[in-house]
C-alpha cells in the first residue's frame, strides 16, 4: 500500500489468520465468528482498501443506515485525499484505480432494490447475525451481485444465537468455505482485567456470546436445547407412518414445504422438504401419499382453493386454519410431546426446533411463536401438526383405516 500512502492499521496474531485465509487461498467464503472489541472493522477495512486498490468493485453492508454511514467515515479516515474520491450522500468511495466501495443498510426494504443489478468482487457483511432474514438476502440479491464476477463473500458478526449465521458458521470445508473464531480476549490491545470485569457483571451465557463469540441458547425457545439434542436422530424409523403434518409453501422464493411423516411411537418416519411454491407440484405430492392415513395441512397461507383441491384429489386430508388459539394449542402440544421425549426427528427439524421462539405482547398478554428473524418454521410446524393428529392417526392404523375409529365407532 505505500504506493499510495496509505498507512493500514496493524492486524494482530488472529487477524492475520483471517487475512491471509482471504489473500493466500482461493477460499470463496469467509465467515469470522468474533467477540466485542475484537477488531471485526481492523479486517474488513484492511480486505476492503486492498481490494479497491486493486480496482475491485465492493459491497459493505451493514445492519442499520447509522452503522453504514458510520464506517463509510471511518474507512475515509484512512485514505489520503488524493488516493479516493467520496460520496457521502451515496455512501460511495471510488478510488483513482477504478476500485470502489459502496456501503448499504441490510434491513429494511431498501436493500433489494438498491444492490439488485449491481456487480460485485466482493461482498462485505458486517454484524451478519443481526441482519434479518439473512438466507433470502444472500440467495437472492447479495448472491446474484458476484454471480457476474465470480466474487467472493467475507462475513464477519458476533453471534446472535443459534440463528441462521450459526449455521453459517458450521461450513468450513476449506474450499467453498473458511471459518475462523475469536474472542475479544485475542485482541492484544483491549486489557484484559477489563474483559474480566465485564466477566463479573454479565450473565455466562451473555458474556460468553458476547465476548467469547459463543452463540447462546436462545433464551426464548420453547425447549431447551438438551431436549432437541437427545430426541435428534440420525436414522428414520422404518415403521409405518400413521399420520404426516404438512407445512405448504407460500411463496415461488425463500419458502419451504416440510411433509413430515410420524410412526406409532411419534418417530419420523418420512420427511419431505424442499423450496417452492408449485400448486400443482404440491397436489401431486399430496394426493400419492397413502390414502388411508391422516394428513393434517395448515391451510392459512395457501388459500382455500388449493385445500379444496387436495380434498378432492386426496383422502384423510384436514385443513387447520392458524390463528392464535390453534396455534397456541398446536405449539403446546408439540411443547410437551417434545419435553417428555415422546418424539423423535431429523437434525433439519432439530436445528428449526433450536430457533423457534415464543413472544409475549407485553400490550395485549398474547403469546406469538415464531421463527427468529432469518431463519424457517416449516419443518416445526409440520412435525407440530403430526404430532397433534398422532392419536387420531394410531386409531385409524389400528382400525385398518377407519377415521372415526378414536371416537369408538
Amino acid at each position: 500500500m505505500n504506493n499510495y500512502n496509505i498507512k493500514l492499521p496493524t492486524p494482530h496474531n488472529k487477524q492475520k489468520e483471517i487475512l491471509n485465509a482471504y489473500f493466500n487461498t482461493t477460499v470463496k467464503n469467509i465467515t469470522v465468528n468474533a467477540g466485542r472489541r475484537g477488531g471485526k472493522s481492523t479486517i474488513m477495512s484492511i480486505i476492503g482498501i486492498v481490494e479497491a486498490c486493486n480496482a475491485k468493485q465492493i459491497a459493505y453492508i451493514c445492519p442499520q443506515y447509522s452503522q453504514a454511514k458510520f464506517f463509510f467515515n471511518e474507512l475515509l479516515k484512512l485514505l489520503p485525499v488524493n488516493v479516493a474520491e467520496s460520496n457521502k450522500s451515496d455512501l460511495e468511495i471510488s478510488f483513482i484505480t477504478g476500485g470502489q466501495i459502496k456501503f448499504y443498510s441490510g434491513n429494511g426494504d431498501s436493500l433489494d432494490g438498491t444492490i439488485r443489478g449491481r456487480n460485485y468482487d466482493l461482498v462485505i457483511i458486517d454484524e451478519s447475525a443481526f441482519i434479518a432474514n439473512l438466507q433470502e438476502k444472500l440467495d437472492g440479491a447479495i448472491g446474484a451481485t458476484l454471480t457476474d464476477r465470480d466474487g467472493r463473500l467475507l462475513m464477519i458478526s458476533t453471534p446472535y444465537g443459534k440463528n441462521y449465521w450459526f449455521e453459517l458458521c458450521q461450513k468450513n470445508d476449506g474450499v467453498l468455505w473458511s471459518h475462523f473464531h475469536y474472542t475479544t480476549y485475542d485482541n492484544p490491545y483491549i486489557k484484559k482485567e477489563v474483559i474480566d470485569r465485564f466477566r463479573q457483571q454479565l450473565s455466562k451465557a451473555q458474556f460468553n456470546q458476547e465476548y467469547l463469540a459463543i452463540a447462546g441458547e436462545n433464551a426464548s425457545a420453547i425447549v431447551d436445547s438438551e431436549v432437541i439434542e437427545r430426541n435428534t436422530v440420525t436414522e428414520l424409523s422404518t415403521l409405518p407412518t400413521v399420520v404426516y403434518g404438512i407445512d405448504i409453501a407460500t411463496s415461488p422464493n425463500g419458502d419451504y414445504t416440510s411433509i413430515t411423516g410420524l410412526d406409532t411411537n411419534g418417530h419420523m418416519t418420512e420427511h419431505q422438504h424442499y423450496r417452492g411454491f408449485d400448486p400443482n407440484l404440491l397436489e401431486g405430492i399430496i394426493k400419492n401419499l397413502p390414502s388411508g392415513i391422516i394428513k393434517a395441512i395448515d391451510k392459512t397461507g395457501i388459500g382455500d382453493g388449493l385445500f379444496y383441491r387436495l380434498q378432492m384429489v386426496a383422502q384423510n386430508v384436514i385443513g387447520v386454519h392458524f390463528d392464535t388459539s390453534t396455534k397456541l394449542n398446536l405449539i403446546t402440544e408439540l411443547r410437551v410431546a417434545l419435553n417428555t421425549d415422546k418424539l423423535k426427528y431429523n437434525e433439519i427439524t432439530a436445528k428449526e426446533l433450536s430457533t423457534y421462539i415464543a413472544t409475549l405482547n407485553p400490550k395485549t398478554h398474547n403469546i406469538s411463536f415464531n421463527s427468529i428473524s432469518g431463519c424457517h418454521d416449516d419443518t416445526v410446524i409440520s412435525l407440530a401438526l403430526a404430532n397433534f393428529y398422532l392419536d387420531e392417526g394410531k386409531a385409524m392404523h389400528n382400525s385398518n383405516g377407519n377415521p372415526l375409529a378414536k371416537y369408538g365407532w
